[in-house]
C-alpha cells in the first residue's frame, strides 16, 4: 500500500487514471488484434489500417501527451506478448514512435484557438508510423534501399490516417462526454 502511495504523490495518478488507461490499453490491444485479422495489404504489403492508433490518439487529446505517450508504449508490448510476435514489435515500437512525437509535436503546432484536427493529425502520425517502420527495416537490413517503399507507404499512411482521424474526430465528443459523467 505504501508503493502505491508514493507512486500516486510522484505520478498525481489515482485509481480513476489507472483503470481509465488500463481501459484504453484493452481497446488498443483489441483493435490491434481484430486489425490482424483483416486481409488488407493484400493489394499493398505492409498496409494496416492503424485502429490501435486511433486509441493513442484519442488519448493524446483525453489524457494529455504523458499518458497518451505510456498507452503507445504499452500498446507495443501488449500486442507483441499476446500474438507471440516479437521480430514485429521492433517494428510497432519504432513506428509507434515516430508517429506518436509527430502527432504530438503537430498538435501542438496547430493548436491555436480551435485545436488541431485529429484527422491532420492522425495521417501525420500515420506517415511517420511508415517513416519509422522503414529505418528500422534500414537498420536491420543494413540497407537504405527500403526507403523506395516509402511513397506507397506514404500514400496509404495519409487514406488510413485520414480514416482514422475521422472515426476519433466523431467519437471523441462522446467519449469526452462519457468521461465526464463517469467522473462526475
Amino acid at each position: 500500500m505504501e508503493v502505491w502511495t508514493r507512486l500516486r504523490a510522484k505520478s498525481g495518478s489515482t485509481a480513476k487514471d489507472v483503470s481509465e488507461l488500463a481501459a484504453l490499453l484493452a481497446a488498443a490491444l483489441i483493435a490491434g488484434l481484430f486489425e490482424r485479422l483483416i486481409p488488407f495489404d493484400f493489394a499493398v504489403p505492409g498496409v494496416k489500417l492503424g485502429l490501435s492508433n486511433a486509441v493513442v490518439l484519442m488519448s493524446l487529446y483525453l489524457l494529455g501527451a504523458g499518458r497518451a505517450f505510456m498507452l503507445a508504449v504499452l500498446k507495443c508490448f501488449a500486442i507483441a506478448l499476446v500474438s507471440g510476435d516479437w521480430a514485429a514489435f521492433m517494428y510497432s515500437i519504432s513506428g509507434s514512435m515516430m508517429s506518436f512525437f509527430a502527432m504530438l509535436m503537430t498538435k501542438r503546432a496547430l493548436g491555436g484557438e480551435n485545436g488541431a484536427s485529429p484527422i491532420g493529425v492522425s495521417a501525420v502520425g500515420a506517415v511517420f508510423h511508415n517513416i519509422g517502420q522503414l529505418l528500422m527495416a534500414a537498420f536491420i537490413l543494413g540497407s537504405l534501399n527500403v526507403m523506395a517503399y516509402l511513397p506507397v507507404l506514404a500514400i496509404s499512411g495519409i487514406i488510413t490516417g485520414i480514416l482514422v482521424g475521422f472515426i476519433v474526430k466523431f467519437a471523441l465528443p462522446a467519449v469526452k462526454k462519457a468521461r465526464r459523467s463517469a467522473r462526475g
